[in-house]
């Protein structure tokens, strides 16, 4: 997605190669279906009105990501093989004219589980930077006016948890049923707007949630949503305003679990004193009794605030493996509320500002709160029972609360784009004995066992229960802290006419986690008559997400 967000709307408006470098034809991905001689992402309007138009064009050249439209990647840089696909389509159902939608879908299969294929989607929003919009794009209402636009967004971050799958552990976890996925997902925020003739602002709030997959049957868990659209039409100066708010939310529970009477469990929970919450608002004339942030200057206006009050956790349950009891619950993530008796926010802001004179100017401030109190794959074993050191996870974030803004303005006396990073976060990795401290700053890094700029150290720890049984947890993976970065660009008279600040992910990548039985007098390894049952196997792949203020202005 940073590779596509790079690209200016200009490259992004061609859309994919209608025959890629290989020769391969477009409809060669199952995604993308011919409709009536149109390509289509994944539906044909026939069967779904709210289907989107690829935007392709005959010729392109080579186009990172955009042509080719797919790729791998895997060893040695990544612990796994990973399929990634970008799409362009003419975005529906969005405030903007001429918008068009970025889809990146990265893909990964589960071994020995025909037809499970764990994914991780993230879209996009882009505007024109000019008033050159393709006819494909176009829509009714844009006329000759300066042409102001502005998108605030934070990407729905997740962790995904799904089993590997062998003939001896056929549902990746011991006593317990088929399963596909479980989730944690952050939250996310968009405030958008678009002003020429034409006033349109919108944008939405989603928090904290949950999701279990079971034989394709997704179950939800919190993750409240709310969504905002406001617009005027073209010559009048009739004011619209929306506001919609989202919380409480109760705490709750899902699990997966075994049939039988005796059986193993994983799931996800939210836990705790404070509440789920959000509010988004829109609207084209804002102060009065349009309240929106504070703004008081008659000119349009978006914003989106979201708190999470809760913990959200995804855990393992081994409880029940025989012998029972000889092992326990354990949070495969922990992300902790920064709630204290006061909401903590992340928020998007898009509004019109009067600028220095002329046109004026448009501006977008995101601001992220990652809680520093996160943790990543915990054991399932008594504290006295786990390793010297250890503090609750292989990875964690500790010091202070994550909260950095990005800011982007366009027009007549805009600022240039601008990123905030207060220091305290850092990265705790396992080195062994305890924890390595790695700062989270702009820049960004790598983190792993070999070979990256950080270290953090593989765990293979053996748990001995009893003279006759012992058990071996293995955690590795491969890990990263996206770069933070702004990029500009001015126009007649040095005004900005592009503007893009974006705060990177606090971390992503991928974990590998086992739990190994040995029944027998060989502690930890195989030999003899020892016994040897994998008892849970999961692959976690991990995306904190991302936050971008963008802005564009083309003068009349």
């Amino acid at each position: 997605m940073e590779e596509v967000h790079a690209l200016s709307y200009a490259v992004l408006s061609h859309g994919l190669a209608d025959v890629e470098p290989s020769g391969a034809v477009l409809t060669a991905d199952p995604n993308i279906v011919s409709c009536a001689g149109s390509y289509y992402f994944k539906t044909c309007p026939a069967v779904d009105p709210n289907a989107e138009l690829i935007v392709d064009t005959a010729g392109l050249t080579a186009t990172t990501p955009l042509v080719p439209h797919q790729g791998t990647i895997g060893p040695p840089n990544y612990p796994e093989t990973y399929n990634w696909s970008v799409y362009v389509t003419a975005a529906k159902n969005v405030p903007t004219a001429g918008a068009i939608r970025t889809t990146v879908l990265v893909t990964w299969t589960t071994p020995a589980k025909a037809g499970n294929h764990p994914f991780v989607q993230l879209q996009s929003l882009v505007s024109p930077a000019s008033k050159s919009i393709p006819s494909t794009l176009q829509v009714a209402g844009s006329a000759s006016a300066a042409l102001f636009y502005g998108t605030g967004t934070i990407t729905k971050g997740s962790v995904t948890i799904t089993p590997v799958t062998s003939a001896g552990n056929p549902t990746g976890i011991d006593l317990v049923q088929a399963w596909n996925s479980v989730n944690v997902d952050l939250e996310s925020v968009d405030a958008n707007l678009q002003t020429q003739q034409l006033a349109s602002v919108g944008g939405q709030v989603t928090n904290v949630g949950g999701r279990t997959d079971v034989g394709g049957t997704v179950t939800l868990l919190g993750a409240g949503t709310t969504t905002t659209a406001t617009s005027n039409s073209p010559g009048t100066a009739a004011a619209t305003f929306q506001t919609g708010t989202i919380g409480p939310t109760s705490p709750g529970t899902l699990t997966i679990c075994g049939t039988g009477g005796t059986a193993n469990c994983i799931g996800v929970r939210g836990s705790g004193i404070g509440s789920n919450s959000g509010q988004s608002t829109s609207t084209t004339f804002a102060g009065g009794s349009n309240p929106c942030n504070g703004q008081a200057n008659n000119r349009p206006c978006g914003y989106g605030q979201v708190a999470q009050g809760q913990d959200f956790q995804a855990y393992i349950d081994l409880r029940q493996s025989t012998p029972s009891g000889a092992l326990n619950a354990g949070n495969l993530v922990n992300i902790a509320a920064a709630y204290s008796g006061t909401a903590v926010y992340e928020s998007a802001y898009g509004r019109r500002t009067a600028g220095s004179g002329g046109d004026g100017t448009v501006k977008e401030t995101v601001t992220r709160d990652i809680p520093y109190s996160t943790a990543l794959a915990d054991l399932p074993l008594p504290g006295g029972q786990k390793p010297s050191g250890w503090a609750g996870g292989w990875v964690k974030f500790t010091g202070s609360n994550y909260q950095p803004t990005a800011t982007a303005g366009a027009g007549i006396g805009a600022a240039a784009p601008s990123i905030s990073v207060p220091g305290g976060l850092t990265i705790a990795a396992w080195n062994g004995s305890g924890y390595t401290n790695i700062p989270v700053t702009t820049a960004g890094t790598t983190i792993c066992p070999v070979g990256c700029a950080n270290s953090i150290s593989a765990l293979a720890w053996c748990y001995q229960s009893t003279s006759s049984l012992s058990y071996l947890f293995n955690i590795t993976g491969s890990l990263a802290v996206g770069a933070s970065y702004t990029r500009s660009t001015t126009g007649a008279g040095g005004a900005i006419v592009d503007s893009t600040a974006v705060i990177g992910s606090p971390l992503s990548g991928s974990v590998s986690y086992t739990v190994t039985k040995y029944n027998g007098s060989s502690v930890c390894a195989a030999g003899g008559a020892t016994v040897v049952t994998e008892l849970a196997n999961l692959s976690m792949a991990i995306d904190f997400g991302t936050a971008t203020a963008h802005a564009s202005y083309q003068p009349a």
